[in-house]
């Protein structure tokens, strides 16, 4: 009777451990799977050292790192980590709340991109010491059409509170700055008769200051009389004005990377706002907001349409892109002939 119910028993136990194998299997392929699917960044890394000892697909296409190159590494010795400090809070937090929620930390891929990710990560035990999986998503694009939306608000604000030019200006450059480098910019206004070129705001590192002078082929000329925004290097915009006629070379040399965008189209006046970096990348942001202000001047003789008589049309909404740089040439030419 006792043999009996002992292999009974016995029987029991092998009947659950099987089942425990198979749900331990189960549970295992469905992580497996999951992992290798997860379009999200996923890493699994020991606690001990921080070592990789898995990264899937998506890992390794964000970071630019094979999977034989990150595994054995820790995130640290891929360099993944723009600031260490956020590495260091990071793991501080792993190991006093065991796991980490909603942590935003900038990532550097292999290219050198910067990528801002927010960060979800849980202790797990894989026959072994116990290792850190680690969820990364990429939300690059909504922080940054956040940060647009906030700077649009913020120049709004300035705008509807009234107060002279100049410190409207300098609000913009601030907001500006704010979402890209931009140490050097400038507003640019073409007078009522298209005869001349002025700056009511100029910053820039090497160049003191810019007089007013006569609308000719120039940056600030192809983006008042294109009305549309323009990112370009500093030989991007060389060849881009040179091959629209004659053009010399102003200011430093260097890579300079250069932003602008059209001002304001409505009632035919012309604005335009400038920023640059002569060492990094820069993006472009305009506000049509910013340039309502403008657009009048404290006296009311702001900005007019025309460069010249035949260029009065030069930036209106119904006139043709091609038919606005074909006025603009014309413009150019006449004003080098000595024409009006």
């Amino acid at each position: 009777m006792a043999t009996d119910a002992a292999s009974a028993e016995l029987a029991r136990v092998q009947e659950a451990l099987r089942l425990s194998e198979a749900s331990r299997r189960e549970s295992q392929t469905f992580f497996e799977k999951s992992f290798e699917a997860n379009p999200a960044f996923m890493t699994i890394a020991r606690i001990s050292d921080g070592k990789l000892i898995e990264v899937n697909p998506a890992f390794v296409r964000g970071s630019g790192y094979s999977r034989e190159e990150a595994l054995g590494r820790s995130t640290l010795e891929l360099n993944l980590w723009v600031r260490p400090e956020q590495r260091n809070d990071f793991l501080a937090k792993m190991q006093a709340e065991g796991r980490v929620r909603d942590y935003v930390a900038d990532f550097r891929a292999k290219s050198g991109e910067v990528r801002t990710m927010l960060l979800n990560a849980d202790v797990i035990h894989i026959d072994g010491p116990p290792c850190m999986v680690t969820v990364a998503i990429d939300i690059t694009e909504r922080q940054r059409r956040e940060q647009v939306q906030a700077a649009t608000y913020e120049i709004s604000q300035a705008v509807l509170a009234g107060g002279d030019l100049c410190a409207l200006f300098k609000e913009m450059h601030r907001i500006v700055g704010g979402l890209m480098p931009a140490r050097n910019f400038y507003i640019a206004l073409l007078s009522p008769d298209g005869s001349e070129l002025s700056f009511p705001f100029f910053v820039d590192e090497h160049v003191p200051s810019a007089p007013p002078r006569k609308p000719g082929n120039g940056f600030s000329e192809y983006v008042l009389f294109t009305a549309e925004p323009l990112l370009a290097t500093a030989d991007e915009l060389v060849q881009l004005l040179a091959a629209r006629g004659f053009y010399r070379e102003a200011g430093p040399a260097g890579g300079a990377t250069a932003g602008g965008a059209a001002a304001d189209r409505r009632e035919g006046d012309r604005g335009e706002s400038r920023w640059q970096d002569y060492e990094n990348s820069a993006g472009v942001y305009g506000g049509g907001q910013a340039a309502a202000d403008v657009r009048g001047g404290p006296d009311g003789g702001g900005g007019a349409p025309a460069v010249c008589g035949g260029c009065a049309a030069a930036g209106g909404a119904a006139v043709s892109r091609d038919l606005r740089e074909t006025r603009w040439k014309d413009c150019i030419r006449r004003r080098r002939t000595g024409g009006s």
